[in-house]
């Protein structure tokens, strides 16, 4: 944090540039069809897990 507070005090005076990151179309970004899907059954996947091999859990 110290190193953080005194490259800011050096470059206060300095303008700030706007960064705006551009797409150049490298990789395909569209929204992938089962996502949902599988985010529930990665989760359930994961607290079936937990449950396995917790105290409390359903595991042998």
């Amino acid at each position: 944090m110290l190193i953080m507070y005194l490259m800011h005090r050096r470059n206060k005076n300095k303008s700030a540039e706007v960064w705006v990151q551009k797409d150049v179309g490298a990789v395909d970004l569209t929204p992938w069809k089962y996502s949902k899907l599988v985010s529930v059954i990665v989760i359930v996947c994961v607290l079936l897990v937990y449950l396995a091999f917790s105290p409390l859990g359903i595991g042998v």
